[in-house]
């Protein structure tokens, strides 16, 4: 979508609501894809911005991601952030704490999955598994492709005995290994809305992984960004990249501020009539 039609929809969600929720996911939203995920940084153009949003009485910044909620808080340094990790089994923020607990009770049954997966993943050079604490993921991206059928039998294999507690979901090169509580982004997105009583304000949801649909679906009637190639998703708006969301991100925060100060004055000048 043409990045004038976009502005002037963020403009109206900013006239039109007294307060605003903005939703984005982590890599390769806020911050580029690396080959190592350890290796991520958000950009500081984008740090700014964010800073300039935490600031805002008007914007509740969360971000959800399929990262280990201590990982996104260490890559996250704004306290005024609410941070969701585990594509939201576990939330933390201003006044506000979650942990899905029954993602809590199977933990030793995944601890355990992930010990034996180790074992087998051992046998493929570049392979690791990845333990998030409420789920995990099989890292393959700097396996030879011709190992990679292999190792993926061997992981579904592994997994087998635990397929009623977890599911398994493909990433960029990686297999996730989630939790079957019917529990998602979206749902997560919902509780972060109730919690802050904001089920009636704007929102606005930017993601590029298949895992964000589940928020664009719970955010159907407000406004959904897709990141990266066009390719099959709920939501109606595109951008193409990290710093093309930079620049969404940038014209939200200069939309609220905008319209802070039109409340102002509107306000001044009621109080004047009022007096006169």
């Amino acid at each position: 979508m043409r990045a004038s039609a976009l502005s002037c929809l963020i403009d109206r969600l900013a006239a039109g609501t007294k307060r605003l929720l903005v939703a984005t996911d982590f890599d390769g939203t806020l911050c580029p894809i690396t080959d190592s995920p350890s290796d991520v940084a958000i950009p500081p153009v984008i740090l700014e911005i964010l800073v300039q949003l935490s600031l805002s009485q008007r914007v509740a910044f969360t971000v959800i991601s399929g990262r280990a909620l201590d990982d996104l808080v260490r890559r996250v340094p704004l306290q005024k952030i609410i941070l969701a990790g585990n594509y939201g089994l576990a939330v933390r923020g201003p006044a506000l704490s979650f942990e899905h607990p029954e993602a809590r009770k199977i933990r030793p049954q995944l601890a355990e999955a992930c010990a034996h997966l180790g074992q087998v993943v051992a046998a493929s050079k570049g392979a690791w598994v990845e333990d998030k604490v409420l789920t995990a993921a099989v890292h393959y991206r700097n396996v030879d492709r011709s190992e990679r059928y292999a190792l993926m039998r061997n992981v579904r294999h592994c997994m087998a005995p635990y397929g009623t507690l977890f599911g398994m979901r493909a990433g960029r090169k990686v297999i996730e290994i989630i939790p079957r509580l019917g529990w998602d982004k979206g749902s997560c997105l919902g509780w972060v809305r109730h919690k802050l009583n904001m089920e009636r304000d704007g929102c606005i949801c930017i993601g590029d992984d298949p895992t964000d649909e589940s928020m664009f679906v719970a955010n159907a009637s407000q406004l959904n960004i897709r990141v990266g190639p066009v390719s099959h998703t709920v939501a109606r708006y595109h951008v193409g990249d990290v710093f093309e969301v930079a620049a969404v991100l940038a014209h939200v925060e200069h939309a609220v501020r905008t319209h802070n100060l039109e409340r102002d004055d509107l306000a001044a000048v009621s109080l004047g009539n009022e007096v006169a």
